[in-house]
């Protein structure tokens, strides 16, 4: 073997068990972690990731947002209560505790409020006090909006730096869109995480359009759209009624093309007669596409010059359509 390659192996072994031995758990407690934040539903899910149970008698919350730092839950509130390996405990933030593993803030003494993307929150999970030492934190989470520092909410971030945090002034960045925050697979081998180590859960809304799921508006949407033309907006066809009139009509036809489809060039919505959907109408691309297709009476495609959604290709019809636009792009 070449005394060169034997040497980079070597040395990128020990590097990498020197790496994820600094990581490791040393400390028993900090197998309970907190592992998600669901801000749509307003819990915080602690769970413990070891083989053995954990009594929580004397376990305390320490939770800070942005108008507010220093909320203390009570000596007693986890009192009897021990956290079975591989399951979970979740706080209620709503109050509406319905099983033995939840628990509502309102009788756990006080917590920052509300739990939510704006602004920032901090949040620390104590196995003993007193809460000014950060060797007596299990673990800890800190978010914020677009992931800025808050010089109120991060009143225990300085402690939990090299103990269970990486950085006082890293935050998971979350936004107007998150639903929930979640400790990745594998971080809950690490006694100290950084916002790397955590998945933010984004509500993001349909496209609209997107009549075949596929992720994008094109060419395949408004033929899908053409195949359900003047049925009633109903069950699964309630996505085509664009104009909310209860009908799928040209009149939505209309709509889905000068304002939803997407074009090449990033625009949302086209003219009628750009049949490869570049945002603008041209004889080399578009009216060679009809060209190809004029004369056939049915199964005509958008892109193939059926612009009026009748499944022909014809000249009184869509060629006019085309020649009417032709040389314009579509607004930017």
């Amino acid at each position: 073997m070449n005394p060169t390659k034997t040497i980079v192996v070597v040395l990128t072994t020990i590097l990498s068990t020197c790496s994820n031995s600094s990581a490791q758990i040393t400390n028993p407690v900090r197998n309970i972690q907190i592992r998600t934040v669901d801000l749509a539903n307003q819990t915080v899910e602690v769970h413990n990731f070891g083989d053995t149970d954990q009594s929580l008698a004397g376990w305390r919350f320490c939770t800070h947002d942005e108008d507010s730092a220093f909320r203390y839950s009570s000596a007693g509130g986890f009192s009897g209560i021990t956290l079975a390996a591989g399951e979970s405990i979740f706080l209620m933030y709503n109050n509406d505790a319905s099983a033995s593993n939840e628990f509502n803030i309102s009788s756990m003494g006080n917590f920052a409020t509300p739990l939510d993307a704006e602004g920032a929150y901090a949040i620390q999970f104590y196995f003993q006090t007193p809460f000014g030492i950060g060797a007596n934190i299990a673990d800890f989470l800190q978010f914020s909006e677009g992931g800025l520092d808050n010089n109120s909410a991060d009143a225990r971030s300085s402690i939990a730096q090299d103990v269970v945090w990486s950085d006082q002034n890293a935050w998971v960045s979350v936004g107007d869109s998150t639903t929930s925050i979640s400790l990745n697979a594998g971080a809950e081998n690490s006694e100290i995480n950084s916002p790397a180590d955590y998945t933010v859960q984004e509500d993001v809304p349909d496209l609209i359009g997107d009549f075949d799921d596929d992720g994008d508006v094109d060419a395949e949407d408004i033929d899908a759209f053409v195949g359900n033309l003047d049925q009633a907006a109903a069950g699964d066809l309630a996505e085509l009624d664009l104009n909310g009139d209860a009908m799928v009509t040209l009149a939505d036809h209309e709509i889905l093309v000068t304002q939803h489809v997407q074009t090449s060039t990033g625009l949302s919505g086209t003219l009628f007669g750009d049949a490869n959907l570049d945002g603008s109408v041209d004889v080399l691309n578009d009216a060679f596409a009809l060209v190809a297709s004029l004369g056939s009476v049915d199964g005509v495609s958008w892109s193939g010059g059926d612009f009026n959604a009748d499944g022909a290709a014809d000249v009184l019809n869509d060629a006019f359509t085309l020649v009417g636009n032709l040389g314009f792009s579509a607004p930017q």
